[in-house]
């Protein structure tokens, strides 16, 4: 989801006392920052890349079941009973803003770190 629209439902009456105090526990560096960590492991980085990759889930159940496996740090902040319905809703603003194609698949923008290494 784009950043703007995940907070807004994040800061909706219904969520927004579960994220209180909440930060993001993901970083994404840049391929020179992967590329100058690498480096201190001994090995040599010969490609950092970042590849852009179209991602396809079937229909609002496929997206609730991606929502539901890798979106942990979000979910596990609703209480038990109540995450279907926080992930139920966080799928319908995803099809607000980018609904399925005419196959019925949901597209989602991701990105791919690709890394070649040798060892001197």
């Amino acid at each position: 989801i784009k950043t703007e629209k995940f907070q807004e439902y994040l800061e909706t009456e219904e969520w927004f006392r579960y994220f209180t105090g909440f930060s993001v526990p993901w970083h994404f560096w840049s391929p020179d920052e992967y590329g100058t960590e690498l480096q201190d492991t001994g090995l040599v980085p010969t490609r950092v890349e970042l590849i852009l990759k179209d991602m396809t889930q079937k229909g609002k159940d496929g997206l609730c079941s991606y929502f539901q496996t890798t979106w942990l740090p979000y979910s596990q902040r609703i209480p038990k009973q109540r995450r279907s319905r926080f992930v139920s809703g966080l799928a319908d603003a995803y099809l607000r803003e980018f609904p399925l194609d005419e196959n019925g698949l949901v597209h989602m923008r991701m990105v791919r770190l690709e890394i070649e290494m040798f060892k001197p």
